[in-house]
């Protein structure tokens, strides 16, 4: 025993543990063996919740990690794979999270049958996978969605998760980023949050928090978010509360999106590898080609464009603004191939157009 975990011993590189052989078999209903290339197979059956051992929840995995011989800090499993049809139970919150040491990387994930489970709050909570898919996830009885992918990494299919049940998406996407810590890209726009409210949340230690859309992508590396489409009951706010908006620089709205109380903190050139580049306003990317200061072009700073969208304004349709540069771009030029009697002969291109001073 190594403090409330159990661990089954590996004598060599070719035994082969299973559920009927391990000291410690049980991981819900689900048998489960280990392969000699370091592969822990999962089948049909239903997992258990995750458990809370210490301080902090983990995922029930841990209670079977297997390793060799006396050194309890060599992993046996490198690989988790789901082979047959696994259920996540009703509570599936933390169920991957908080791997410790050596973090197995799951594999499969196409065969797990989340269509039961209610609560995925903190489910990959600093699960430290190099690649998460959940696009055969089905969600649509998740009604906490909360802390949902805390600081994981990109995720694969996330885009079309059914949350028309969901009244709680606080921190869902907090410390997003990409393995190499780089700006990504979220586009959330076909999320239903019509069922969002403002009742409390919980931090992973049980604390109460706000809920709703509260810190949805705090802390998140992201250079483009797209929220058109959506039709909230409630303001956005603390949404972007701890975000990184010095990379902000696309943010797609829809008319019902009410910015007030969203701590949206827009264009940050002082912290920008180049400060001169952009003038510290927004622009609507449907003007970006009207040069700066021109008076038929409208900007906004960012307490303009909260108090734009601050859910009474007749706006009609999706509009996408970004940061106005200092210097503008010229309009792109598109080159059509054709032949001598005007067929085309391969794909359009567009070349950007020259810069305008």
């Amino acid at each position: 025993m190594i403090g409330t975990e159990t661990v089954a011993h590996a004598s060599d590189a070719t035994t082969v543990v299973d559920s009927e052989t391990a000291e410690k078999s049980e991981l819900g209903t689900c048998p489960w063996q280990l392969t000699a290339d370091g592969v822990l197979h999962v089948g049909s059956g239903e997992l258990p919740e995750a458990t809370k051992p210490y301080s902090d929840y983990v995922t029930p995995f841990f209670a079977i990690q297997i390793r060799e011989g006396a050194d309890q800090n060599n992993l046996k499993f490198k690989t988790i794979s789901f082979d047959g049809k696994v259920t996540t139970p009703v509570n599936a919150s933390f169920l991957f999270a908080n791997f410790l040491n050596d973090t197995p990387q799951i594999k499969n994930w196409q065969n797990l049958d989340t269509s039961k489970s209610t609560n995925f709050a903190f489910m990959f909570l600093s699960s430290q996978q190099n690649s998460i898919d959940v696009s055969k996830f089905d969600t649509s009885n998740a009604t906490d969605m909360h802390g949902m992918f805390n600081g994981a990494d990109p995720v694969k299919g996330y885009e079309n998760l059914d949350t028309s049940k969901a009244t709680d998406v606080s921190g869902m996407f907090a410390n997003y980023n990409d393995n190499n810590d780089n700006p990504v890209s979220l586009d959330l726009a076909k999320l239903d949050v019509d069922r969002v409210n403002e009742d409390k949340s919980t931090t992973p230690f049980g604390a109460s928090v706000a809920g709703g859309f509260s810190g949805m992508v705090g802390g998140a590396n992201i250079n483009s978010l797209n929220i058109g489409d959506w039709k909230p009951q409630i303001p956005l706010t603390g949404m972007f509360d701890g975000s990184m908006s010095s990379n902000l620089t696309e943010l797609t709205l829809s008319p019902q999106d009410d910015l007030t109380g969203s701590k949206l903190l827009g264009p940050d050139t002082t912290e920008d590898k180049d400060p001169a580049k952009y003038t510290g306003n927004w622009e609507n990317r449907q003007d970006q080609y009207i040069k700066h200061g021109d008076p038929n072009k409208k900007t906004y700073s960012t307490t303009d464009l909260i108090g734009k969208y601050n859910g009474q304004l007749a706006i009609t349709e999706n509009e996408t603004y970004q940061w106005e540069p200092q210097v503008t771009p010229g309009n792109p030029v598109t080159i059509h191939y054709i032949d001598q009697d005007g067929k085309s002969i391969q794909a359009d291109s567009q070349l950007p157009g020259g810069v305008r001073d």
